[in-house]
């Protein structure tokens, strides 16, 4: 797991992670690029999911028939993923630092990605309809996963740094790989990198 600032120089290209995605993958692959995070010490880092991040991820899951991911807290490998503004809507985050909200929207690029645009626009658009409909639906589903014990497990990848959902098939896994340790060396290593520690 990388600080956004130091993944671009591990991965020898330079840049801002969004802008480095864009050159080497093309641009609808910046939309995927992993979201900014701070390291909390020890074994826990902090996502900034915001409410219509994990209602979006939650109905692409659902409408493709998968497990949803856990939410407040994921587990990945010895790590804690800790998502503490998952129930903060993203208008109310963008009212509080409105300089980097305008930056940030004004660096993002056109996608043709349909699904995922039209299932943020319904994450968006939940609240219009009915005031607060979106934090009941996270918390009910939440509910029933915990009851259930049907959150989606993320097992290792061996030899790389990275998670499986179980949802991919063998060939399509070791494309992806060989893609990314293309781009990107680190995935060859299998190395989980901390600003200020030398690689482990």
């Amino acid at each position: 797991m990388l600080h956004a600032r130091h993944g671009s120089d591990l991965a020898g290209v330079g840049g801002r992670p969004g802008a480095c995605c864009a050159r080497t993958l093309g641009s609808d692959i910046a939309c995927c690029t992993p979201t900014t995070s701070d390291q909390l010490g020890g074994h826990h880092l902090a996502l900034g999911y915001n409410r219509e991040d994990i209602l979006a991820e939650l109905l692409f899951c659902l409408i493709n028939g998968r497990r949803p991911m856990p939410f407040p807290v994921r587990r990945m490998n010895a790590v804690d993923c800790v998502l503490p503004v998952w129930d903060i809507p993203k208008s109310l985050l963008d009212a509080c630092y409105p300089a980097y909200s305008e930056s940030n929207y004004t660096e993002r690029v056109d996608t043709t990605t349909v699904q995922r645009s039209s299932i943020y626009f319904i994450a968006h658009c939940l609240d219009a309809l009915v005031p607060q409909l979106s934090i009941s639906l996270l918390r009910g589903i939440a509910r029933l996963m915990d009851d259930l014990d049907g959150w989606q497990p993320l097992r290792p990848i061996d030899g790389t740094p990275l998670m499986r959902t179980g949802h991919a098939d063998p060939t399509a896994e070791a494309d992806l790989i060989a893609t990314l340790r293309r781009f990107f060396p680190i995935v060859a290593t299998g190395l989980i990198v901390q600003p200020g520690r030398q690689r482990q």
